[in-house]
C-alpha cells in the first residue's frame, strides 16, 4: 500500500512541476496581445500548442503558439492582458488548477488586484504586414535608387526610429556620367523625417528631407563646381518578410537649386518628379 502511493504522489509531482515550469515571458508587443516567451528545453512545444501566464497564482490570459524556435516562440493571446509584463510565467493549460484557486481564496493576506501599467515593447518583426515575430533594434538601413525623368541616383538611407512611428535618417548619395567630352558629377546627402502607418518602418511611408548637392563638370577643358540646396518630398510604402529584408517604394517631387554653369546645363535642376526605390534591413 505505501509503494502504490509513493508511486501515486511522485506521479502527482512530475505533473505538478511540467504543469509550473514551461517558459517565462520575454517581450510583450505594444497591443499587449502578442509575446515573445522563452522556452524550457525539456518540454515539447508545438505550433498551435495552449499555453497561459501566470503571475503569481493569477491567470493573466492564455493562448496559442503562432511561431516556434528552438529557444522561443511568439504566443498570441485571446484577447489583449494590460497586466502582462517581462517575467511572467507561462505554462500549459487554459486556467488555473482548482487546488491553486482554492488556496487564493482561502488566503486572509491576499496581494492586491494587480495594477501593472502596460509597458512600451521591444521593436517587433514581421512575416507580412502585421504578425509579429521576434524583437529588433530601432535602426533600419537601405540601399537603392532615386530616379527621375532627367536623373538616377543610387543612394543608401540610414533610419534611426523617434518612436513607433516617426524616424530621422541620412541619405548620402553619388552620381557621374560622361559622354562626348564632357562630365557631370554630383555628390551629397540629405537629412529625412519619416513618418510610418504601422509600428517600426512598415506601412505606409511619408518623407521629408532637405539637403545639399555639389556639382562638378568637365566639358572640353572647362572645370566648375557648385553646391546646390536641395528639398525632397515623397509619398510611399515600405514592408517587411521572413527572410530579413524590407523593401520601400515611394513616389513624390524634388527641387534642386540650378548652379548657373557657364559651360554645362545640369538638366536635374529645378522641380522634378521622383522615383524612389530601395532595399534594407532592420538591426
Amino acid at each position: 500500500m505505501l509503494r502504490y502511493s509513493i508511486i501515486i504522489f511522485s506521479a502527482l509531482l512530475m505533473v505538478s512541476s511540467m504543469a509550473y515550469a514551461q517558459g517565462s515571458v520575454v517581450k510583450v508587443s505594444r497591443s499587449q496581445q502578442y509575446l515573445v516567451i522563452s522556452r524550457a528545453p525539456s518540454f515539447p512545444w508545438r505550433k498551435g500548442a495552449r499555453l497561459c501566464v501566470f503571475n503569481q497564482e493569477r491567470a493573466l490570459g492564455c493562448g496559442a503558439i503562432l511561431k516556434l524556435s528552438k529557444k522561443a516562440a511568439v504566443l498570441k493571446l485571446d484577447k489583449a492582458s494590460p497586466f502582462v509584463a517581462k517575467g511572467d510565467k507561462v505554462v500549459v493549460g487554459e486556467q488555473p488548477t482548482p487546488k491553486v484557486a482554492r488556496l487564493s481564496r482561502r488566503k486572509k493576506n491576499s496581494p492586491p488586484p494587480l495594477s501593472r501599467e502596460p509597458r512600451q515593447p521591444a521593436t517587433l518583426l514581421t512575416d507580412s504586414y502585421a504578425e509579429p515575430k521576434a524583437p529588433i533594434d530601432g535602426w533600419n538601413l537601405s540601399g537603392g535608387i532615386s530616379a527621375g525623368f532627367t536623373f538616377f541616383f543610387p543612394m543608401l538611407h540610414l533610419q534611426r526610429r523617434l518612436g513607433s512611428y516617426y524616424a530621422i535618417g541620412i541619405q548620402p548619395s553619388y552620381f557621374r556620367s560622361s559622354a562626348e567630352g564632357a562630365s557631370v558629377g554630383a555628390i551629397g546627402g540629405l537629412l529625412t523625417l519619416n513618418y510610418y502607418g504601422n509600428e517600426y518602418f512598415r506601412g505606409m511611408w511619408l518623407q521629408l528631407g532637405a539637403g545639399l548637392q555639389r556639382f562638378d563638370v568637365e566639358n572640353f577643358g572647362a572645370n566648375e563646381t557648385g553646391t546646390s540646396p536641395t528639398v525632397i518630398g515623397t509619398f510611399g510604402w515600405r514592408g517587411y518578410w521572413d527572410l530579413g529584408l524590407n523593401v520601400g517604394v515611394a513616389l513624390g517631387a524634388q527641387y534642386v537649386v540650378d548652379p548657373e554653369f557657364a559651360t554645362t546645363e545640369i538638366q536635374a535642376t529645378g522641380i522634378q518628379p521622383v522615383f524612389v526605390l530601395d532595399v534594407g534591413f532592420n538591426f
